[in-house]
């Protein structure tokens, strides 16, 4: 049973320095030793300051970020149940879907705060959250590191998380459906169950020791245990915020990434960026997709032996 609350743990013990999480457009990383450190400040963070611990709820409303991925480990260590917000989600959308989660407390990417200033004034939200914590895209100061950084100053630093042994059977993650048939209807995973998951990717993924994965895939949808497989792994996950075929083509060449998940509409572009670049990437192995149909003559094209120019 993989145990989400430890992922980042345990390789820290044996390789602090290596690298775990990249965004290579702002050029900024995690090792797995910052990765652990940061992590547990913000589980102490939500199990003390916050009173978000176990058996309360949080909302996040990002992108791909590193911060996203550090909460994501926070709330599995801290026993917190974690809405992510489809971030395309209109306005009212979102508000919705706060209501319907009743998080305690939301997290959100500074460029989404017109859509959270318009929520929080609305009067007729019937909202329950006591704090807005906001990030920012690239290094700086926001309350996202200010919160980090107050817990480690205070006697919060010292708090004793849960045993991770107790947390496997608990609410760990509220994914929202598309709603193709309604509204959203937010479907919940257990550490458990969303640790078997990345179980069963494992076992068909075969990640090799020198392999790098490419997240180009949404955090707020399902697919977010792949990374997390990676990770487990001690393997490093680059992270994009915002799909760009060329600079993704770039990114595969610059990290040598061995795999990545492309909904379906991705590839083609992937390919056609590829063959413009006029080079091969070599080190990608492995190409997952999804959302749609795949033509025959895409898939030829996306193998390794496929042609790229």
């Amino acid at each position: 049973m993989m145990n989400l609350a430890e992922l980042a743990t345990k390789t820290a013990r044996q390789s602090p320095k290596a690298p775990a999480l990249i965004d290579p457009v702002l050029g900024l990383s995690r090792s797995f030793g910052e990765l652990d450190r940061r992590t547990g400040l913000l589980a102490r963070a939500l199990g003390g300051r916050l009173d978000a611990g176990p058996g309360k709820r949080v909302a996040a409303l990002a992108r791909n970020s590193l911060q996203l991925f550090e909460l994501y480990l926070a709330c599995a260590r801290s026993g917190t149940l974690l809405f992510p917000l489809n971030w395309r989600f209109s306005t009212g959308q979102v508000k919705e879907a706060l209501e319907d989660a009743e998080p305690t407390v939301v997290f959100y990417e500074a460029d989404f705060r017109p859509v959270i200033d318009e929520i929080r004034a609305d009067a007729r939200a019937d909202l329950k959250v006591e704090a807005w914590i906001d990030w920012s895209s690239g290094p700086g100061d926001d309350g996202y590191e200010a919160l980090l950084a107050e817990t480690g100053r205070s006697a919060t630093a010292g708090l004793v998380l849960p045993d991770p042994a107790t947390l496997l059977d608990q609410p760990y993650l509220a994914i929202s459906t598309g709603g193709t048939t309604g509204i959203p209807k937010s479907a919940v995973h257990t550490q458990r169950s969303y640790g078997a998951c990345a179980l069963n990717y494992l076992a068909a993924a075969r990640i090799a020791e020198d392999d790098v994965y490419l997240m180009l895939g949404q955090m707020f949808h399902v697919v977010g245990y792949m990374p997390l497989a990676y990770l487990a792994l001690g393997r490093p996950v680059a992270i994009v915020t915002d799909f760009d075929a060329p600079a993704c083509v770039e990114i595969i060449g610059a990290e040598r990434v061995s795999g990545f998940f492309a909904i379906a509409t991705m590839l083609p572009r992937l390919i056609a960026a590829t063959r413009a670049a006029g080079r091969p990437v070599p080190s990608v192995r492995q190409v997952e997709y999804g959302g749609a149909p795949m033509g025959e003559e895409v898939i030829r094209d996306a193998a390794p032996a496929g042609p790229v120019g």
